[in-house]
């Protein structure tokens, strides 16, 4: 992951961010729905940046708000 990735990624950090936000920091979206949420229409929800929730997208994760 370069260094501007990671930065973004720390400044989102505890902060709710746009999908396609979490997205550019180098998430994908199917690896964090399966367990952090099944809301049918969580693709239209705000996201949450948690540190450390897993491994999927290095050092953060992007959970969605429901």
């Amino acid at each position: 992951m370069s260094r501007s990735l990671k930065t973004l990624g720390d400044q989102m950090l505890g902060k709710l961010v746009p999908k396609a936000t979490a997205q550019a920091a180098g998430c994908g979206g199917d690896s964090w729905t399966e367990w952090l949420c099944t809301h049918p229409d969580y693709y239209s929800r705000e996201c949450y940046v948690v540190a450390n929730c897993t491994a999927h997208c290095g050092p953060w994760e992007y959970c969605c708000a429901c």
